[in-house]
């Protein structure tokens, strides 16, 4: 897994500092030659830490998040 951390600002001028672990799967064929089979590229995140940032000072908020709300965030990572 590779991992990688990004910066998430919103218009009002929130931030979020996400760390994440992340692998990408390729898309592939499980039966050569059957359009059918074709399994589609994938990829798996996790979050390790998600920090909001309020006048330079850092607040870990992970613990504090459910699923959708992870998944919100997982939703604005770019993966660069």
């Amino acid at each position: 897994m590779k991992t990688n951390t990004e910066s998430i600002v919103d218009s009002n001028g929130i931030e979020l500092l996400v760390e994440y672990e992340y692998d990408f799967s390729v898309g592939y064929y499980e039966e050569p030659n059957n359009i059918a089979s074709f399994v589609e590229s994938s990829v798996c995140t996790k979050l390790k830490e998600v920090e909001l940032i309020i006048s330079g000072k850092g607040i870990s908020i992970l613990p504090l998040l459910d699923e959708r709300q992870k998944q919100s965030i997982i939703s604005k990572l770019t993966y660069e």
